[in-house]
């Protein structure tokens, strides 16, 4: 009952993102009328909780409406980060995002393209891997919102990349899968290039979501400092043993600061 809750509370969350930020959330442009931003948000809060139904818990709830209230230009939610709420609803994990990949390179590869996936076979990728169809629902929501030119595709390694800050799992766990997702050839290592390429996907998708954002200077600061201040045997010809230096990352200043306004 939770989980079917919040599913429907974060539909709506990505809907007016799909929509051109259009509010299709019933009964909150009552809520707009307030000109407090408190007001709003605690308007926005009744409302996502009365429409989740009893069984959702307050905050996660309140962390929902969080995310509309992002959306519209209001501001951060003071609960959680909307991602960190999509993980509690989000049912795949490593294994079925590595699955994915697998079949969209293939996809990709038929197609003689060997970069973007078409929304057709990327709905071919989940119905392989048997994905929840309450997991499908939310994918292509955001497929809908990578796909920048409205032509139907997607850079692919950006994209599955990108579903990586909402599924379930720990921060590290998170980081790791997006790391081994992009690594399409399995070798544990990576330049710094490809590293902030993979933070720019996660970052992409956290924007999506009305979650702050790291601006590209500190993305870089991010990567370059920790290529320094790693230990030299996880580094060989400009590569880092990226399994090995999740903990540098998660534990930078850059990272603890964004994942402490997650309370």
């Amino acid at each position: 009952h939770q989980r079917a809750g919040l599913r429907g509370v974060v539909l709506t969350v990505l809907r007016p993102l799909e929509l051109g930020l259009s509010l299709s959330l019933a009964g909150l442009e009552d809520c707009q009328s307030s000109s407090q931003s408190a007001r709003f948000g605690d308007c926005c809060t009744d409302r996502a909780r009365k429409l989740s139904g009893p069984f959702l818990p307050a905050a996660v709830s309140r962390a929902a409406a969080g995310g509309v209230y992002c959306l519209m230009g209001q501001g951060q939610s003071g609960d959680h980060l909307a991602v960190a709420v999509l993980s509690h609803v989000v049912q795949s994990g490593r294994a079925e995002l590595m699955a994915m990949r697998r079949h969209m390179a293939d996809s990709s590869k038929r197609n003689h393209d060997g970069l973007l996936i078409s929304r057709k076979h990327f709905h071919a990728a989940e119905s392989a891997v048997t994905v929840d169809e309450s997991d499908r629902d939310i994918y292509d929501r955001l497929f809908t919102l990578f796909d920048k030119t409205g032509g139907g595709q997607v850079l692919f390694k950006d994209f599955i990349v990108g579903l990586t800050p909402i599924m379930k799992g720990s921060f590290d766990e998170r980081l790791l899968c997006a790391l081994q997702l992009y690594d399409m050839e399995g070798t544990g290592m990576m330049n710094q290039t490809d590293i902030k390429m993979v933070f720019r996907s996660m970052n992409h998708t956290a924007g999506m979501m009305g979650d702050p954002t790291l601006v590209l200077d500190q993305l870089d600061e991010l990567v370059e400092t920790v290529f320094v201040s790693i230990d030299e045997e996880l580094v060989v010809k400009g590569k880092i043993k990226y399994e090995q230096a999740i903990q540098e990352f998660r534990d930078h200043p850059i990272i603890e600061s964004y994942l402490a306004r997650d309370v």
